[in-house]
């Protein structure tokens, strides 16, 4: 009897003989009599081919077919319907995270996972340091991508199906939930695929550019199952497709859909000088298109019609969110300049129905995000977010004498900032937050690493404008506090600390779970700005036994992460060389020495110079628009050689748990259930007390409180060595590295080596 066709092509490994172990091959049933070979190979009990008989019934084929499967070391694709539908005999849609019949009906859409026990091999991963974490697990070897490698780099798609569904399931898995790029319907994007009528639905650029993003992830799954620190390539896997993409979107000017993506593809691959000059044609496109602007047909009651507006409105957002993060905070490299989009924002899908309120960017001041955030989706938080984040960068380049009030009047836009912010996270949906039992459902509906970047960008947001209260980060407005009170001083080096020390949790957090939560880039800016705040605090705020401690272990997982995950064209150095030297001056030269002698760091390429004003040049070197700048110098230094340029936009980072600016009325909002707090609960201003204890929120309304230190370090941490070094001394050192600090230059003080790391004249 013959075997299904599903049955007759299968991947499959090899039996482990010498370096054939685990190498990728065809199962395909060469109707041999009385047993093909392929089946005796992997030592499989054959059903048998026999035309004339077919004796097998159709069921014993099937268990068969499940043999073939497991001994082959994958899983038979099954496309299922919910839980609910499946149960109630209902036709499914398959949408995630919620299906269309249960979204209607208010039911619990869950789908049933695959086996976790073939995702994962038990050893866990060992650094440099000598340390581990227990629960991180590294991903077994995607076998396959290397067969496929030149499939990957040549400039039409593959034709096999099998892989084109791999790649736009890669892109929808990891990128959908990333930077706004939800724009595109999943599930009718993937029933054109099912239909083979994708090119005619969305156009081969779409195509081509989600599968170029899918290519992107999949390579660095490899990479990373391997456990590879190697330099990013020259070209990326996909890159012929996002360049054939790009030629065609560039001669027809009327797919935006595919520009972002574009945009999105060139930030990704350290294409920072092409994502600038993109992104500024993607603007002119919305504007031509009138995208941007609200219809004349705004109040139709088509169902069709508003389908549609909902698409164009989420892809004006997305444009919008990449020229945010393009300009970083230099409004004149924006293409949207100081305005934003007069169309509402992105919203629950609960709230999507005909006659619901809108809700726009504009209304932060007016309504206010105690109003808005309970309604918005996780791209409208998102995008609350970065605009607050943004009007920061643009407030702590301000001079002090430009400001109205006083940055410590209550009614000031620097406590204002830190109070919508502090709002936003208090007042998240339950299913938009971190707590151990959320991550489950979060890593199902393929968000995690979306939610991780929203957890990442509020606390940065807070720590990017209070870091300008310590020695060493001397942005314009730092002058500012030179006129406030200590204890206002001090409330903002608390404040700073605190949200730093939370976003080097979230990396210890995120590494229990692979790749996933850093598949957007900031996470890495976030981190390394957190972690120079937290040395910085440390050597110059608080140099007690237990911060130091403290900030050990976050300076140990900050390496970890950074050699794990971020290679740029020179390897890990990109952000090691940052790192690495603060290190060596502030006191944890034993925690960076094995990351040192293992990947020596150089000092030898200079990014765009900072020639200009603090309002537009003066960027982190991890800016994209610097980036873009470097980028351009190499390639006319090379002759015109075409050159990537780096990785995402630099984001600032500091904190401490300082006094709430809240409302103490805010406890909650309807029925639900008291908020997580982002500080501890004590007067405005006062100075912290040492050993404060910081409420964190269950979710049974049950309150869970612990130490600072725990919450912020490894239970064990080694003696940290003591320094001759005083807290004068380095708050000097400091003040004479504050262009390193702040703006990232390329330069480190000429006094500055490795063998002797301090100034002349110190101790």
């Amino acid at each position: 009897m013959d075997l299904p066709e599903d049955v007759k092509k299968l991947p499959a490994r090899v039996p482990p003989t010498d370096e054939k172990a685990d190498i990728a091959c065809l199962v395909k049933c060469d109707r041999s009599l009385p047993h093909c070979t392929n089946c005796a190979r992997l030592g499989l009990n054959c059903p048998g081919y026999d035309v004339e008989t077919q004796t097998k019934s159709r069921s014993e084929i099937q268990k068969s077919a499940e043999s073939i499967f497991k001994a082959s070391g994958v899983e038979k694709r099954r496309v299922g319907s919910c839980s609910e539908c499946r149960s109630s005999k209902h036709r499914c849609t398959r949408t995630r995270p919620t299906c269309r019949r249960c979204d209607v009906k208010g039911l619990a859409c869950v789908y049933p996972d695959r086996p976790e026990s073939n995702r994962f091999h038990g050893q866990p991963q060992v650094f440099p340091g000598g340390s581990e974490f227990q629960q991180f697990q590294v991903l077994n070897p995607i076998g396959d991508f290397e067969a496929d490698r030149d499939l990957y780099h040549a400039r039409n798609l593959p034709e096999q199906p099998s892989l084109r569904l791999k790649l736009v399931t890669a892109f929808f898995d990891r990128s959908y939930h990333l930077r706004c790029l939800d724009f595109i319907d999943r599930q009718a994007f993937m029933e054109s695929f099912e239909r083979d009528s994708i090119i005619q639905d969305f156009g081969e650029p779409v195509l081509l550019a989600v599968c170029a993003l899918g290519a992107r992830h999949l390579y660095l799954d490899y990479l990373f199952s391997i456990g590879s620190t190697a330099p990013a390539p020259d070209e990326f896997p996909g890159q012929p497709w996002a360049e054939k993409a790009r030629n065609e979107v560039l001669s027809e000017m009327n797919n935006p859909t595919a520009m972002v993506l574009l945009c999105d593809y060139s930030l990704r691959t350290d294409q920072n000088s092409l994502a600038f000059i993109l992104v500024s044609f993607l603007y002119r496109v919305i504007r031509l298109l009138g995208l941007d602007e609200p219809n004349e047909l705004l109040h139709s009651h088509d169902p069709a019609f508003t389908l549609q507006r909902n698409i164009e409105n989420r892809l004006v957002w997305a444009c919008f969110f990449i020229d945010l993060f393009m300009a970083t905070a230099g409004e004149k490299n924006a293409s949207w300049g100081n305005r934003v989009p007069n169309i509402p924002l992105p919203t629950q899908q609960s709230h999507r129905t005909i006659g619901s309120p809108k809700l726009y960017l504009s209304d932060i001041e007016t309504v206010g995000v105690m109003q808005m955030t309970p309604n918005l989706d996780l791209s409208g938080i998102v995008l609350m977010t970065v605009r607050l984040r943004i009007k920061g960068l643009h407030l702590i380049r301000k001079q002090p004498q430009s400001l109205s009030v006083n940055i410590c009047d209550p009614s000031s836009a620097f406590i204002k900032i830190i109070q919508q912010v502090e709002t936003i996270y208090r007042l998240l949906p339950r299913h938009l937050r971190l707590d151990d039992d959320n991550i489950y459902n979060l890593k199902r509906n393929q968000s995690l690493g979306g939610v991780f970047f929203l957890h990442f960008l509020i606390h940065a947001a807070i720590f990017d404008l209070t870091r300008v209260s310590l020695p060493g980060f001397a942005f314009p407005i730092a002058r500012a506090f030179q006129s406030v009170s200590t204890e206002f001083s001090s409330y903002c080096q608390q404040r700073c600390r605190f949200h730093a020390a939370r976003a080097i949790d979230l990396v210890r957090k995120g590494l229990q779970h692979g790749r996933t939560p850093f598949d957007d880039m900031f996470t890495a800016d976030a981190a390394l700005e957190a972690i120079k705040i937290l040395i910085i605090y440390n050597a110059t705020v608080d140099p007690s036994p237990d911060i130091s401690r403290h900030t050990w272990g976050d300076v140990q997982t900050t390496l970890q992460f950074f050699d794990l995950f971020h290679s740029s064209k020179d390897g890990p150095k990109s952000y090691m060389g940052t790192l690495l030297p603060l290190c060596y001056i502030f006191g944890f030269r034993d925690a960076a020495e094995p990351y040192r002698t293992k990947d020596p760091v150089s000092f030898t390429e200079n990014p765009a110079e900072l020639t200009g004003s603090a309002e537009v040049e003066h960027l982190s070197q991890f800016a994209p628009f610097r980036r873009a700048r470097t980028n351009i110098k190499r390639s006319q230094s090379a002759g015109g050689s075409k050159t990537p340029s780096s990785q995402n936009e630099q984001l600032s980072l500091v904190m401490q748990p300082p006094p709430s600016l809240l409302d103490t009325n805010m406890s909650s909002v309807g029925n639900e259930p008291p908020p997580f707090n982002l500080q501890p609960d004590y007067p405005p201003f006062a100075a912290q007390p040492s050993g404060i204890l910081i409420p964190l929120y269950g979710n049974d309304n049950a309150q869970t409180v612990v130490t600072l230190g725990s919450l912020t370090h490894p239970s064990e941490t080694p003696a940290i060595p003591q320094s001759s070094m005083t807290m004068g001394d380095y708050i000097r050192a400091a003040d004479e590295m504050s262009g390193f600090l702040t703006w990232q230059t390329s330069d480190l003080p000429p006094w500055f080596t490795y063998d002797n790391p301090f100034p002349p004249g110190y101790n």
